[in-house]
């Protein structure tokens, strides 16, 4: 019995010593092989978030949160370390990279979004603004509108309908007309571009201007160089039937959709057609960095940077939304479903600049011309449940803003019987009406007036603006 009773003690302390060695030998391998993040915040409300960028595909997901202060350990790379709101809006992030027993502390204030300006009520694309005027492509009516400094808004080409335009700068851009034609627009005139191809019903166009002599355009496969005056030759030949293309002065960006079994696929070719780089990025997205030595991409669930060969420089989590834009070469603007985020690449922080009335996402990023205003489109969804396309801005440099305009883009564009309502805000806040009639221009007047006294909006404190008609 005595020397059973040893056996068995001498087989527990062999069990528990190996236990033992075994935890060491587990602590010390975690010890030598991971890193250690400790974020924290200056609300210990706040909610934190870390996750790891995924830089090829051997790299496994890690994502952890907590809230107030986070520790975790992890195996080298990269993480981007966020911090949330209370009520989960996303403030501001930093991208950090943790080597094999390294330990780094983040700590991320949460920042307060500027408010923002609703602008115009429609849903638009191609926006260029400068100080004196705003011009983008209505959507509905597949107009160009110009708003100057009277704030009046107005068609410039009244008898052109046009599906898609590439600003080179305010001013001046070449545009798809609804009858597959080209054109080029220039201090407010509009003169067709006569290519030595056609453009076949149905074919996916992009064009992209830089410059007079630079004016890129894709035609199904095919991609075109050429310039304004026209003189268009073929440069490349691609694989998949629909591309989107983006262009810097020495090389153009590629995105080629469905090529790789449904997914997108990203290319790079020189100015003369002469292939740089291929690889399989899911992109959505891309634009070039005002020097042109970097590119942004917006993939699932990322904005990726990227060299001219493709190489991954950076990148950063985003979320329904492929908007993107540099703001200068040090930084740019995206998306992260409907907030504008703005990334610094040399810090490598970003942080919100400003939040989307309602639920949606932001698809389409347009700074001013002097970066005082970055103007964005999106897509929301109103109180009532319905899809509501709008233009805002957020102002950069310390602009006041009326409390009362956010009320416009509560209740606008609005119909009043036979009346409608919209509104433009770029000098200074002006309500459209449309109308049917001569005789009930003046009865759209003040039914416009008594919708804006029940928002509590004085009317004096805007101008109006009346239109016939509403659409073509």
């Amino acid at each position: 019995m005595v020397n059973e009773n040893t056996n068995w003690r001498k087989i527990v302390a062999l069990f528990v010593s190996a236990t033992v060695i075994f935890l060491v030998i587990i602590w010390v391998n975690k010890s030598l092989t991971t890193g250690q993040i400790t974020a924290t915040s200056d609300n210990s409300e706040n909610r934190l978030k870390i996750e790891r960028i995924l830089e090829n595909n051997q790299d496994k997901p890690f994502s952890a949160e907590g809230q107030g202060k986070l520790t975790v350990h992890v195996k080298p790379g990269r993480y981007n370390v966020s911090v949330y709101s209370e009520s989960g809006v996303y403030g501001s992030s930093q991208v950090v990279r943790i080597k094999a027993r390294e330990k780094k502390s983040v700590v991320l204030n949460s920042i307060q979004p500027s408010e923002t300006e609703p602008v115009y009520g429609q849903e638009v694309v191609g926006v260029t603004v400068n100080d004196t005027s705003l011009m983008f492509l209505d959507s509905l009516t597949q107009k160009l509108k110009e708003v100057g400094p009277d704030n009046k808004l107005n068609d410039m080409f009244p008898g052109t309908k046009i599906e898609d335009i590439s600003w080179a700068k305010p001013g001046l851009g070449v545009a798809l007309g609804a009858k597959n034609s080209l054109f080029l627009i220039r201090s407010g005139s509009i003169k067709p571009i006569n290519p030595p191809f056609s453009i076949e019903k149905g074919a996916a166009v992009s064009l992209k201007m830089i410059d007079k002599k630079h004016v890129y355009l894709s035609i199904g496969r095919d991609i075109y160089s050429g310039q304004a005056s026209g003189n268009f030759k073929k440069i490349y030949t691609a694989s998949a039937s629909a591309l989107q293309i983006t262009a810097s002065r020495e090389a153009l960006a590629v995105i080629e959709f469905g090529r790789n079994e449904g997914a997108n696929s990203f290319l790079v070719i020189s100015k003369g057609g002469k292939k740089i780089a291929s690889k399989d990025i899911d992109a959505r997205n891309s634009a070039w960095s005002p020097d042109g030595k970097r590119l942004l991409i917006s993939e699932a669930g990322k904005v990726g940077v990227y060299d001219n060969s493709l190489n991954q420089l950076s990148s950063v989590p985003s979320n329904k939304s492929s908007a993107l834009a540099w703001m200068d070469r040090d930084s740019f603007l995206y998306g992260y479903g409907n907030q504008l985020m703005i990334y610094n690449l040399t810090n490598q922080k970003s942080h919100q600049l400003a939040l989307v009335p309602g639920r949606g996402a932001i698809t389409g990023i347009y700074p001013d011309e002097n970066r005082s205003y970055i103007y964005f489109s999106t897509q929301a969804t109103a109180v009532d449940g319905s899809e509501r396309d709008r233009l805002y801005r957020v102002g950069l440099k310390g602009q006041e803003r009326p409390d009362y305009l956010a009320g416009f883009s509560i209740f606008m564009p609005e119909h009043l019987d036979y009346c409608y309502l919209d509104y433009i805000n770029f000098k200074k806040p002006t309500i459209l009406i449309s109308y049917p009639s001569a005789e009930s221009a003046r009865v759209c007047r003040i039914a416009a007036e008594t919708e804006l006294k029940n928002y509590n909006i004085s009317p004096a404190r805007v101008e109006f603006q009346f239109f016939p008609y509403y659409g073509d």
